[in-house]
């Protein structure tokens, strides 16, 4: 019985510190040209993922100049009003996946991750 105590508590100090070695710099937003054009714009296409070993919600990008003429499904990435832009409703994305949407605009907004929760 002790040799199962021992390795139930050092099985959760390993899920513990896997945890706390989470954090919003395992949300990783990349931007770049799609090669398409909407309304004369060019299109950008935006990739977050997650490189925690962890799920992770609670994904929020700083967003506050960002513009779009081509809609975004708000269930992917949605605009507040104080420059914050919460992704997928702020449920979790799973370890090494990855949500996608475009937006076309003059320019290329940079969109970093800002905020996140780590489950787990």
């Amino acid at each position: 019985m002790v040799k199962y105590n021992f390795f139930t508590i050092l099985l959760f100090i390993l899920v513990i510190k896997g945890c706390r070695a989470c954090s919003t710099n395992n949300i990783k937003v990349v931007v770049g040209l799609s090669g398409k054009e909407v309304q004369g714009k060019p299109e950008y296409a935006v990739i977050v993922s997650n490189t925690c070993n962890c799920p992770v919600g609670g994904i929020v990008l700083s967003c506050p100049e960002f513009k779009t003429i081509e809609p975004i499904d708000p269930k992917i990435f949605m605009r507040s009003s104080d420059g914050r832009c919460l992704i997928n409703q702020g449920r979790t994305i799973q370890p090494g996946t990855f949500l996608g949407f475009s937006y076309a605009w003059d320019e290329e907004f940079h969109l970093p991750a800002i905020d996140s929760n780590p489950d787990c």
